[in-house]
């Protein structure tokens, strides 16, 4: 049925295209335009969705169909898979909010043997992916929250294990809003990148709201 469809919007094609052509001649190029049809339709699919070939709003079921993966870890509300980005190998999360989902997030795993600068040299490559994929930042934010090790870049890797640094840059697109960070504490620091639906995450934290109201 699809190759029939397909087909006779190839012959309408064709026609449009090349009137003054004899039909016989017209339907040599009807391979061509079966395969620019179908190169419009997977590009319109590939807009349309917002996250690794996902869209928020998706069920947990829905979302775990696209992967091909073996599940990592799941509950009710999240499951993660292990993966590689940027040949990184990566802890991809979803999260879901009433089997909707409303945000996911890639972490870095690679473990280095000391608090050297090499977290935040590995944290460098993921920006400049980000902003070659997602243009200049809208937001770039360096925060820190003692200046113990400020004006010493030899030690950056030093300032975040302890907290005393943090960075976070942020793009926009129409549904999605992308942060890459990197932060520490108490000597862990962690790297990576969150996308999280601009429409839908105001559902989870409605969902904390009410988990509270049940406490009171």
């Amino acid at each position: 049925m699809l190759h029939g469809a397909l087909d006779s919007v190839a012959k309408t094609a064709v026609v449009a295209v090349f009137p003054r052509e004899s039909m016989e001649d017209c339907m040599k190029n009807s391979a061509f335009v079966i395969v620019l049809v179908l190169f419009i339709a997977t590009m319109a699919y590939a807009e349309e969705m917002d996250f690794r070939g996902v869209k928020w709003g998706m069920s947990k079921s829905e979302v775990m169909s696209t992967e091909h993966g073996s599940v990592f870890k799941e509950d009710s509300g999240r499951v993660g898979y292990l993966t590689e980005i940027l040949d990184e190998e990566t802890l991809l999360v979803y999260y879901f909010t009433d089997d909707k989902l409303t945000r996911a997030r890639y972490t870095l795993l690679k473990v280095f043997t000391n608090k050297s600068n090499k977290y935040y040299e590995s944290f460098q490559p993921l920006v400049s992916s980000l902003t070659e994929k997602y243009g200049k930042p809208n937001k770039h934010d360096k925060l820190w929250k003692n200046s113990l090790y400020k004006g010493r870049p030899s030690e950056i890797g030093m300032a975040i294990a302890t907290g005393g640094y943090s960075e976070y840059v942020q793009w926009e697109t129409k549904s999605t809003r992308i942060i890459a960070y990197i932060s520490g504490n108490n000597f862990e620091i962690e790297s990576g990148v969150e996308y999280d639906s601009k429409e839908l995450s105001k559902l989870e934290g409605q969902q904390k709201k009410n988990k509270e109201m049940k406490k009171l």
